[in-house]
């Protein structure tokens, strides 16, 4: 052979033929069918299946009924939830209602008690304390005259004084309480 048809007789690298094995174009459609394909229903038995109408309790079955107590224990909870949070807020509102009625009282009211007997007219015929509004603001809340009269007469002003102008100056700033008798709101008897 000559050197020429050896290498002529080599067979040349041909390049695939593109449409001898065509595929189908890629579809999800496709991928779908043959993955769901078996699970298709029977149209018998799409024809069978139909919607029923709700059941009473007594005709519930017994999984349903479980399901119903769980439902009507947690409504149950709820309500219960609801009334705590409903207490918890009557109870908040009505100790900041004290609390504020007790701020008020003790800003603007005093208790004043061991009324001399010289003091004893009027509004004050035989009381033993009274409930007076005051004209200031935070001051003392209870204020016992006994310590002033004793003041007063260990003084020894009353023979140029009355007794109640004597009180008056013992008790200084707080004399209002005493002067004024249109503040006094109540009065507690002997």
């Amino acid at each position: 052979m000559d050197e020429e048809e050896k290498y002529t007789e080599i067979p040349s690298a041909m390049p695939p033929r593109k449409n001898v094995h065509r595929r189908p174009p890629f579809s999800w459609r496709k991928v779908f069918e043959k993955m769901f394909g078996s699970l298709r229903l029977n149209p018998e038995i799409k024809a069978s299946i139909r919607h029923e109408p709700l059941r009473k309790p007594s005709e519930i079955e017994p999984t349903s009924r479980n399901r119903l107590r769980r439902r009507q224990r947690r409504l149950r909870l709820r309500r219960h939830l609801r009334m705590v949070k409903i207490t918890k807020r009557i109870t908040y509102t009505t100790l900041i209602v004290f609390a504020v009625v007790v701020v008020t009282f003790w800003a603007k009211f005093a208790i004043v008690y061991h009324v001399p007997s010289f003091m004893q007219t009027g509004k004050l015929q035989s009381a033993s304390a009274y409930l007076v509004v005051k004209s200031w603001w935070f001051g003392p809340t209870f204020i016992d005259l006994n310590p002033y009269v004793q003041a007063s007469l260990a003084s020894g002003n009353l023979a140029i004084e009355t007794p109640i102008q004597s009180l008056v100056g013992q008790l200084g700033n707080y004399q209002d309480i005493v002067t004024n008798h249109k503040k006094i709101l109540f009065v507690w008897q002997q």
